[in-house]
């Protein structure tokens, strides 16, 4: 199980990476070009400030290229983590779900309506932790039990116990 965290985890890694190349490609072809792409804009401009016909911008400006690469390298990165980060809970869950409204609209049985909605009340309330709806507890290790009072108040129990610590140091001192 922790391996194939760590495949997960890898290759959400590679992924960004690659958006990153992508994008930093993106960025590096747009700064070298910029005096290419400013006269572009400029021709465009003037073209159609004085009303001649036929403006279009230059593929210098435009570069569909490299923007239909950035987006393909942000849409590539979306699809590709969300089946990285499925979990087979959420398909079963979502199985069962979609199964349920299905018997619920074929049947058309109130009941079936109920179990729709008790399952979405039950699934998605449980605890993604422990699976159940339990509690945690917390044990503390190395520390001694408390002793019983015995009914008394909090003052006559720390009263003992510091007459306890003054009987333990005097006995040590002998």
């Amino acid at each position: 199980m922790l391996i194939a965290l760590n495949v997960r985890l890898l290759l959400f890694i590679l992924l960004y990476l690659t958006l990153f190349v992508f994008i930093v490609a993106y960025n590096i072809q747009v700064a070298d070009n910029q005096s290419a792409i400013n006269q572009g804009y400029n021709d465009y401009y003037t073209c159609l400030i004085f009303g001649k016909s036929g403006c279009s911008l230059s593929d210098s400006v435009s570069n569909y290229n490299l923007v239909m690469l950035k987006a393909f390298a942000i849409s590539a990165l979306g699809t590709l983590l969300f089946p990285l980060f499925i979990s087979w809970d959420i398909i079963r869950f979502w199985y069962r779900l979609f199964a349920a409204v299905g018997v619920a609209a074929w049947t058309k049985n109130p009941q079936a309506f109920n179990a729709v909605f008790s399952l979405l009340a039950h699934e998605t309330s449980r605890s993604a932790t422990t699976g159940t709806g339990g509690a945690l507890s917390l044990s503390i290790v190395g520390e001694e039990p408390p002793e019983p009072n015995d009914g008394k108040t909090e003052e006559e129990v720390s009263s003992v116990a510091d007459s306890k610590e003054v009987d333990e140091k005097s006995s040590s001192s002998e």
